[in-house]
C-alpha cells in the first residue's frame, strides 16, 4: 500500500483518527475481502478531498444550529472502558421534515420555522426539487458534511479521553431509540432512507472503519422486529453480533456496559436532557 500511495495517504489519519489505513485492511482481512483494499483506500482519498477532512472543524455549515436541531446527534458521557456513547434519534424523526430542512438549507429557500401559509407554498416547491437528481446529491452530500463534521468532533473527543484514560480508544457505543419508530413512515419514506443510507452511512463506515463497539437499538417496537427481519439479511455478519435489540425495558442491559451517571437524564429519571457534546 505504500509503495503504491507513497505519503498521499498519510492524510488519512488526522486528529483523534489514527491507523485508519491499518484498521480498515484489518477490516478487509476478517471479512476476506483484501482484493478490495485499492478500490477502498482510492475511496478513502476521494473522500476526504471532498469534504476537507483533517479542516472539517473549521468549516462552518451554513444554519448549522437549525440542522442539529432537524437532525439530534449527539455525545452523552462513555462506557466503564471510557468509549463515549454516540446518540443518534433519526429513527424518532419525521424524515421527510429532516430532507425539507436539507432540501431548503441547499436550495436557499426559507427554513422550516415559517408560518403556516407559507409552508402550504413551500411544500409544493420543495417536492419539486427534491425529485431532481442533481439537487438530491447536493443535499446527501450536506447530510454527509453535517454528519462528517460530528464524527471529527467525536474523534478529536476519544483522543482526549485517550489522554484520560493513558491508552488508546477508537472505539464507540452507538444508541438508537425506536420510540416513536412506525414502520409505515418507513415503508411510505423507503426511497430517502435507502438513499441515505447508502450515500451517508456508507460513507461513514468506509472513513471511520471497527470504530464501534456496540450497538443498542432501545424502545424497539414489535412493528421494527417485523422489520429487522429483512433489515438484518443486509448486514454484515460481523457487525450484526454488535447490536443488541431492546424493548422500553432496556436499562439493565445498558447499565452491563454504561454506568447509570453516563446517561442522558431522560432514559433515567425523565428529567430534562443535558448533552455533553453536539
Amino acid at each position: 500500500v505504500k509503495a503504491k500511495y507513497g505519503d498521499s495517504i498519510n492524510i488519512l489519519s488526522f486528529g483523534g483518527n489514527e491507523y485508519m489505513v491499518e484498521r480498515a485492511i484489518d477490516a478487509l482481512v476478517a471479512r476476506n475481502r483484501t482484493d478490495e483494499t485499492y478500490e477502498i483506500i482510492d475511496r478513502y482519498l476521494e473522500i476526504f478531498k471532498k469534504y476537507s477532512l483533517p479542516n472539517i472543524l473549521n468549516i462552518e455549515l451554513k444554519n448549522e444550529e437549525v440542522l442539529r436541531k432537524a437532525w439530534p446527534i449527539y455525545v452523552h458521557g462513555h462506557d466503564k472502558y471510557g468509549h463515549p456513547v454516540f446518540y443518534d434519534e433519526l429513527f424518532n424523526l419525521d424524515l421527510h421534515e429532516v430532507i425539507k430542512v436539507f432540501s431548503e438549507t441547499v436550495n436557499g429557500y426559507p427554513l422550516s420555522n415559517c408560518n403556516a401559509d407559507q409552508d402550504e407554498q413551500e411544500t409544493e416547491t420543495v417536492d419539486e426539487y427534491e425529485h431532481d437528481s442533481h439537487d438530491d446529491q447536493k443535499v446527501l452530500d450536506l447530510c454527509s458534511q453535517f454528519r462528517l463534521k460530528f464524527y471529527a468532533k467525536m474523534a478529536d473527543y476519544k483522543r482526549m479521553q485517550s489522554e484520560k484514560c493513558g491508552e488508546t480508544i477508537f472505539k464507540h457505543i452507538l444508541v438508537m431509540d425506536l420510540k416513536n419508530f412506525s414502520y409505515y413512515k418507513l415503508a411510505s419514506n423507503v426511497s430517502m432512507y435507502s438513499q441515505i443510507a447508502k450515500h451517508v452511512l456508507y460513507t461513514e463506515q468506509l472513513l471511520f472503519p471497527q470504530t464501534v463497539h456496540k450497538i443498542f437499538l432501545i424502545n424497539s417496537p414489535w412493528s421494527f422486529t417485523f422489520a429487522w427481519k429483512v433489515v438484518s439479511s443486509f448486514i454484515d455478519p460481523l457487525t450484526l453480533k454488535k447490536i443488541k435489540i431492546l424493548g422500553s425495558n432496556f436499562l439493565d442491559e445498558m447499565l452491563k456496559d454504561i454506568p447509570l451517571q453516563q446517561m442522558p437524564p431522560k432514559y433515567v429519571n425523565n428529567e430534562p436532557e443535558k448533552r455533553v457534546e453536539e
